[in-house]
């Protein structure tokens, strides 16, 4: 943890206390250095609410229909385990670190530039996401 400070620019003292909130304040700090940099790709992390004002940035938020989900976890998953309940608790968690952190829904569309369903096929999502970002394919 204290390399992922140290690469945001912040320096963790020896009696630092290192929390939730915390680890939210140095993941703060590196989207905007990655923001900075440029020419990136941010998944995650309340980056579409650190980001949100940038004119330069485009949101997407990426779903799948839910028998896909399933159908992918299932070849990543150990044998037996609950793939309905992990996608509710994930979600779940993720829709909670933005409402608690930065006060969005995880689901808002207004967060978002773009939001579409990666059905079966990610790379042809991937090409459908440069288009609008860029109009070319």
């Amino acid at each position: 943890m204290r390399s992922a400070a140290l690469a945001a620019g912040l320096e963790l003292g020896d009696n630092a206390v290192f929390d939730a909130q915390e680890m939210v304040k140095i993941s703060q700090k590196i989207i905007e250095k990655a923001h900075a940099d440029g020419n990136c790709v941010i998944v995650g992390r309340g980056s579409q609410c650190v980001l949100q004002h940038q004119p330069d940035v485009f949101h997407v938020f990426v779903y799948a229909p839910c028998l896909e989900r399933i159908a992918r976890l299932r070849d990543r998953l150990e044998p037996g385990a609950n793939i309905e309940q992990r996608i509710r608790t994930v979600d779940g968690e993720r829709a909670k670190y933005l409402q608690q952190y930065f006060g969005k829904s995880w689901c808002n569309i207004h967060l978002y530039d773009l939001m579409i369903s990666s059905h079966e096929d990610e790379d042809e999502t991937a090409r459908a996401i440069l288009y609008a970002m860029t109009g070319q394919a």
